[in-house]
C-alpha cells in the first residue's frame, strides 16, 4: 500500500510540473551552443517492486536533446502475492520460514528501451520529466526452497517440497527454519519469457554530466507456463505472469 501511495504522489507532482513548465523539450543552454553536448550515458539503478527488488545496468545513446535509446541488463527477484514469513520458536531462538514456498524465483532481463523528456529543466531549479519504456527478454530462474525439518534423531535435515513429502514439508511443528540460500543452486530450472515496462521518469540532471533520477511505473513479466513458486494448496494459485508497480532510483554519468 505504501509503494502505491508513493507512486500516486509522484505522478501527481509530475502532472503539476507539466502544467507549470515549458514543453519545448530542448534545453536552451545547449541549443544556443553554450553548454556541453553529450553522446552517451551509463547508469545503474535500484528498484523496489510491489513484490520483490531488481538491480539494473544500462548503456545509452543520446539521439537528440530529448531522446535517449538504451540497452539494459537487470536482475530481479519476484515474490508470490500469497507468500508470508512464519515465525518459529526453537530452543529460545526465533527463526522464520516462508510457509508453503516451493521455489524462489528470479529473472535475468535483457532489454531495449527509450527515454523521452517532455519538459525543459530549469537552470537553477526544477526537474525534467518524461517517459521511460522498454521491451525485452526475461530468463526466469527457479531455485528450490529448502526448509530445515527435525527428524527422528532431533537433527535438522534440509528438505524441499515434493508430493511425497507434502505432509512433512507443511508441518509447522517439525520446522526449524529456512535452510541456507545456497542449498539448491545446483537444481535450477529455467523459464524463458518476456518483459515490458512503462514509467514516469523524473530527472534532476537531465542535461548535466551526472544522472540523478527517479521513476514510478508498472512492469509486466510473462512466461509460457505457470511458475511453481508456492505449494499448490487451496486458495493459492501459481501464475504465468507478474504485474508490479515499482519505484526506481537511478544514478549514472554522461559522456
Amino acid at each position: 500500500m505504501r509503494i502505491k501511495l508513493l507512486i500516486i504522489g509522484l505522478i501527481l507532482s509530475v502532472g503539476h510540473s507539466f502544467a507549470q513548465g515549458d514543453f519545448s523539450g530542448i534545453p536552451k543552454e545547449r541549443y544556443t551552443g553554450t553548454g556541453i553536448i553529450y553522446n552517451n550515458e551509463f547508469s545503474v539503478d535500484l528498484t523496489k517492486q510491489a513484490k520483490g527488488y531488481s538491480l539494473g545496468v544500462y548503456r545509452g545513446k543520446i539521439q537528440t536533446f530529448y531522446k535517449t535509446r538504451y540497452l539494459g541488463l537487470q536482475f530481479a527477484e519476484f515474490k508470490h502475492h500469497k507468500e508470508y514469513k512464519l515465525s518459529l520458536n526453537n530452543a529460545n531462538l526465533t527463526e522464520s520460514v516462508i510457509f508453503g514456498k516451493q521455489n524462489s524465483f528470479y529473472g535475468l532481463r535483457a532489454i531495449v528501451g527509450e527515454k523521452k523528456y517532455f519538459s525543459e529543466k530549469s537552470k537553477t531549479r526544477g526537474v525534467a520529466v518524461g517517459l521511460n519504456y522498454s521491451l525485452g527478454f526475461n530468463l526466469g530462474i527457479a531455485k528450490p526452497y529448502y526448509v530445515l525439518i527435525r527428524n527422528f534423531d532431533q537433527l535438522s535435515t534440509a528438505v524441499k517440497y515434493s508430493e511425497e513429502n507434502a505432509d512433512e514439508f507443511l508441518n509447522t511443528s517439525l520446522m526449524r527454519g529456512a535452510a541456507p540460500w545456497s542449498i539448491g543452486l545446483n537444481e535450477l530450472s529455467l523459464y524463458p519469457g518476456g518483459t515490458a515496462k512503462v514509467a514516469v521518469h523524473v530527472d534532476w540532471g537531465a542535461f548535466d554530466e551526472y544522472i540523478k533520477a527517479v521513476e514510478a511505473g508498472i512492469a509486466v513479466d510473462v512466461f509460457p507456463k505457470k511458475i511453481p513458486m508456492m505449494v499448490p494448496v487451496e486458495g493459492v494459485e501459481n501464475r504465468k505472469y507478474f504485474i508490479n508497480l515499482f519505484l526506481t532510483l537511478q544514478l549514472g554519468k554522461r559522456s
